[in-house]
């Protein structure tokens, strides 16, 4: 059995949790895809995409060590200008280290 910090029913009402994920999604994860909208409008082309696998990686590391340690001890892979740290996360994250 799990710890009761860990159920699915605890999580989805815990505000700590809430508030790590409204930092990581809204204020880095959002950011970098508008980032990537925008360089694209500025070239005046379209699908040169994004590394989704990388991000969304990060982004789960991200929530999870927020999570477990706080925000301010947790990985800041997101943001942008974090491109090299995130394709390091395409490697299982123990072998990068």
């Amino acid at each position: 059995m799990s710890k009761p910090v860990y159920n699915k029913s605890f999580l989805m009402e815990s505000t700590d949790l809430r508030r790590v994920l409204d930092n990581v999604v809204w204020g880095r994860l959002v950011p970098v895809l508008e980032g990537a909208v925008e360089e694209e409008e500025e070239e005046g082309r379209f699908g040169k995409g994004i590394d989704v696998f990388g991000l969304m990686s990060a982004v789960s590391v991200e929530i999870m060590s927020g999570y477990a340690v706080g925000s301010a001890g947790g990985t800041d892979l997101v943001r942008p200008g974090k491109e090299a740290e995130r394709e390091r996360v395409g490697v299982p994250l123990w072998l990068s280290w």
